[in-house]
């Protein structure tokens, strides 16, 4: 065990929101000791994947250094994977065998793939999230689909995820030596059945115009190694296979007495205390806040950041929480591929090179935000 049980904050996951608790400690250290512990050096910024699976980003364009920002905002970093806490001790076990003990411990470490609804899936498919297997996969899983670009790539999910994936493939496909079939299973509820009648129609002329085959009101139902097989009784041949739909909680926190919802994220009340546990926190994808039905948006786990920042010293300090309000209506930026996006809120949409430039000047500067301190 490191350090003393009273004395140490534990922000478990490279997030989004924990990369601005950081952030926010350089200037105003807590009167805890802070150790990011991470599976992961590098935060990965998802706003920024369609973009680097389009050709527009190198890697090191779309990811923060964490061991870099934790030591320039005076905390500790751990490379580690964790796999337990004994709520009773408040203690967090690592599976190299580490045990820290914590007053207050953050968990902002993203969502698991649930593929187990789809037979098949796991064993045939590659899922986007979490996006660090992804990136490592993806490369050169699409550098074997362009030296046999005949075998079809699909898409599964009709999210604003799915739509982007499969326009940046197709954007980055466009100079391999054959044209890959592409298509988009978009599931029972449809394409973006989150945004308006006016994204929607959008998003299919992208996906047309790139002749990308939309597949609405289907479903898979199983995968195997040769084939996809649809609830309608439909078989597609199949090549490679990404899979951009539901997630849940990581396995581990099954076995952690935590209050988790039907889909093993952490409940949480609007301050991101556990409603189980008054030392934990939780942020971003892996948490579910009660009486908050939120979309799982990289937006909300940023816009969280702040006001975890000021629990995590109210907590310490024994002072009243505040609540994270999220916006009701909050801005949509999809990629279509090409340097252009469909930008929206609300009601209104709209679409044009432009958005894309300025979606990646918002997407740099968050970036660059936490790269200050680098050189």
């Amino acid at each position: 065990m490191i350090g003393e049980p009273s004395d140490r904050l534990i922000l478990l996951g490279g997030g989004h929101s924990h990369v601005e608790v950081l952030r926010r400690l350089r200037g105003r250290p807590t009167g805890l000791r802070c150790i990011l512990v991470s599976e992961n050096r590098f935060s990965l910024y998802s706003g920024m994947l369609p973009g680097y699976l389009a050709g527009h980003y190198r890697l090191d364009e779309i990811r923060i250094d964490m061991a870099r920002l934790a030591q320039a905002c005076g905390a500790e970093f751990l490379c580690r994977r964790a796999i337990a806490i004994d709520r009773q001790a408040r203690r967090l076990m690592l599976e190299d065998g580490t045990e820290l003990d914590y007053r207050l411990l953050s968990i902002n470490t993203g969502a698991a793939p649930s593929l187990s609804t789809i037979p098949g899936a796991a064993e045939h498919a590659v899922a986007v999230k979490p996006l660090h297997q992804f990136i490592r996969r993806i490369d050169g899983l699409l550098s074997r689909s362009a030296e046999s670009a005949a075998a079809p790539l699909t898409i599964v999910g009709g999210g604003a995820g799915g739509v982007e994936v499969a326009l940046a493939v197709r954007h980055r496909c466009r100079l391999w030596p054959g044209t890959p079939e592409i298509r988009l299973v978009s599931g029972r509820r449809g394409l973006l059945p989150e945004h308006n009648s006016r994204v929607r129609a959008l998003a299919r002329k992208h996906l047309r115009q790139a002749g990308i085959a939309n597949m609405e009101g289907q479903r898979v139902q199983q995968i195997t190694r040769r084939n996809l097989i649809l609830d309608d009784g439909s078989v597609l041949g199949a090549g490679l296979t990404l899979m951009v739909t539901a997630v849940r909680g990581p396995d581990w926190l099954r076995n952690t007495g935590l209050a988790l919802d039907d889909n093993g994220f952490v409940r949480t009340h609007a301050s991101l205390q556990s409603i189980s546990d008054s030392a934990v926190f939780a942020a971003g994808d892996v948490t579910s806040i009660e009486q908050q039905a939120i979309t799982r948006a990289g937006v909300h786990a940023v816009r969280q950041g702040p006001v975890l920042s000021a629990n995590l010293r109210r907590a310490e300090r024994g002072t009243t929480l505040r609540p994270y309000r999220p916006q009701r209506v909050i801005l949509g930026l999809i990629a279509t591929g090409p340097k252009h996006a469909i930008v929206s809120r609300g009601a209104w949409a709209t679409e044009g090179r432009w958005a894309w430039h300025w979606k990646n000047w918002l997407d740099r500067r968050f970036i660059a935000r936490y790269r200050h301190d680098d050189n």
